[in-house]
């Protein structure tokens, strides 16, 4: 939270602020916002290459199973069934 706050040159309380009022949880948005990069990156058929691993840690997750068990939570199944079901929609393949 502090390096948002200082890029965009307010404090850290300010920013924890905006949160508490929206109702929302910076750890959440957080979170929210890594499972939507790694879903992005999944679907991408340009990085069909990149392992799991990578999709993972590019997405701001250090933990493998971690991010795993939350994409799961968020999207209703695991990364690599929601990958193997992108490239088989892919009108390309």
């Amino acid at each position: 939270m502090h390096a948002i706050a200082a890029r965009q040159k307010v404090s850290p309380r300010y920013v924890q602020r905006l949160f508490d009022e929206s109702g929302s949880i910076f750890t959440e948005y957080v979170m929210e916002q890594r499972l939507e990069r790694a879903h992005r990156l999944l679907g991408d058929p340009r990085l069909c290459d990149r392992t799991m691993t990578a999709i993972a840690f590019a997405a701001g997750f250090n933990d493998l199973s971690h991010f795993q068990r939350r994409f799961r939570r968020r999207y209703g199944t695991p990364p690599p069934a929601f990958r193997a079901g992108m490239q088989t929609n892919d009108p390309v393949s």
